[in-house]
C-alpha cells in the first residue's frame, strides 16, 4: 500500500490527517475526488473545497464511493452543522492497480 497523504494535503489542508491516513489500493481502483462547497446559509463557516477516497474493482465505483465520503467528510467538517452542501464533484487523481494513471472522462 501506498500512503497519500502527500496528495491529500495538497488538496485541502483541512482534511490532510483524517484522509490522508487512507491507503492506495494495489487491486482494483482509488479515487481521490473533490468537490465545490456552496453556503446556503449565510451564518455557516464552510470550507470552499472538500475532499474524500473510494475504492471499487470498477472506475466508476470507486468514484461513486469517493463522492460519498467526500459530503460524509463535509459533515465531519461541519461537526453536523447544516448550511452547506457538496456541488461539481471531480476526481482529481485516480490509481489502478496501485499505480496512478490519469482519471478517465468526466461523465
Amino acid at each position: 500500500m501506498i500512503c497519500i497523504v502527500k496528495d491529500i494535503c495538497k488538496v485541502n489542508p483541512l482534511l490532510c490527517e483524517k484522509v490522508g491516513k487512507k491507503k492506495i489500493k494495489r487491486k482494483g481502483w482509488t479515487v481521490l475526488t473533490r468537490c465545490n462547497v456552496v453556503r446556503y446559509d449565510d451564518c455557516a463557516e464552510c470550507p470552499p473545497t472538500i475532499v474524500g477516497i473510494g475504492w471499487g474493482k470498477e472506475y466508476n465505483t470507486a468514484k461513486k464511493n469517493a463522492e460519498l465520503e467526500t459530503k460524509g467528510n463535509l459533515v465531519v467538517f461541519m461537526q453536523g452543522k447544516s448550511g452547506c452542501h457538496t456541488k461539481h464533484c471531480h476526481p482529481i487523481r485516480c490509481w489502478k492497480n496501485g499505480n496512478q494513471v490519469p482519471c478517465p472522462s468526466w461523465n
